[in-house]
């Protein structure tokens, strides 16, 4: 069992940094604001911070009540995660792209390389630019946002 005090393995920063940046992600997606959800938890808007950054750690209980609060499945916080386990008794491992140990499932990086560079497609994906293009795309007319989505392909090819 892990300590407070005790060091946590990457394997648990990978899990710990998703569940982040799903809470921003999905909160930025509905077009909250830190406050006010916050405030369906009856907690301040620095606790609802510091768990999207990542300065503290979400617990089971206040995941269940964040799934309510923000509608989705408790599940979605773990969506992205992928792990491989070769025992009932061993912790998950991740394991990249190649098979490498203690990269991300997704990209393939270390944990190390995606906190110190580039951003990666689930960093991308929570930014808020791409979130308010998102959300301001799905309040265009169905046949608007074929038309672009086509032009985009067009332009991506």
């Amino acid at each position: 069992m892990l300590s407070s005090t005790s060091e946590s393995t990457p394997s648990m920063d990978l899990i710990d940094r998703n569940i982040s940046l799903r809470l921003r992600q999905r909160r930025l997606l509905l077009g909250c604001t830190q406050s006010a959800v916050a405030d369906a938890l009856g907690v301040s808007f620095q606790q609802i911070q510091k768990y999207e950054t990542g300065a503290n750690r979400v617990n089971v209980a206040r995941l269940f009540e964040l799934s309510c609060v923000l509608d989705v499945p408790i599940t979605y916080f773990y969506e992205n995660l992928k792990s491989v386990r070769k025992d009932k008794d061993t912790i998950p491992r991740f394991t990249g792209k190649g098979g490498k140990k203690n990269t991300s499932p997704l990209t393939g990086r270390t944990v190390k390389q995606v906190r110190g560079g580039k951003l990666g497609q689930e960093e991308m994906m929570s930014r808020s630019e791409t979130l308010t293009l998102v959300r301001n795309f799905y309040l265009l007319k169905p046949a608007v946002r074929k038309s672009i989505a086509s032009m985009c392909r067009g332009l991506g090819s």
